[in-house]
């Protein structure tokens, strides 16, 4: 869902947001207001705007602002949201720049046998995070994957992804290291 505010013909704000019923959570985009605007209201006009037409039973808002926003992320804490997450949104729009690999790394499909290594691992990095373990070593389907990280045979780490064939767009939902393996490459 989308909501767009205009002032005459001109668009001078929006905001959207993604939302899975079953969960009840909805993920946040924007608002973003046009330079010139007040930004505090307008952006509350769109929120609540935006809210009122996800379906009942999405009780859980997750926002998704740069860290270097400001206002964004005062406007946030005003309308009662708390930081809760220790990640930030980066966006690439070109191959990323590949690392050097690490001596005796292999990413291979999840195996029951690191689930509980891997499970230990996610709810520390993300606890309460809409995926869940058993979604992390579910059977691959067309639209995500997640890869796990061994070095020397041993769980180092893990990426989740996901593919979105309407936007044509690849998203990394979680990646997390062992503490053991940081600061190796």
């Amino acid at each position: 869902h989308y909501c767009v505010a205009r002032r005459g013909g001109t668009i001078v704000g929006v905001a959207g947001a993604e939302f899975d019923a079953t969960l009840g959570r909805a993920w946040l985009r924007g608002p973003l207001v046009a330079a010139g605007e007040d930004f505090g209201y307008l952006a509350g006009l769109l929120l609540d705007a935006l809210c009122s037409h996800l379906p009942p039973g999405v009780d859980r808002h997750d926002a998704f602002v740069s860290a270097r926003c400001d206002e964004a992320l005062r406007f946030y804490r005003d309308r009662g949201f708390g930081a809760d997450a220790g990640h930030d949104e980066f966006t690439l729009y070109a191959p990323p720049v590949p690392c050097a690999a690490l001596a005796g790394l292999e990413l291979v499909p999840p195996d029951p046998a690191w689930r509980d290594a891997i499970g230990e691992l996610h709810q520390t990095e993300f606890p309460g995070g809409y995926v869940t373990v058993d979604s992390l070593f579910a059977l691959p389907v067309v639209d995500r994957c997640t890869r796990i990280a061994l070095v020397g045979g041993r769980p180092a780490g893990y990426i989740h992804a996901h593919f979105d064939a309407q936007w044509q767009e690849g998203y990394v939902d979680f990646l997390a290291v062992a503490p053991w393996a940081r600061g190796r490459g």
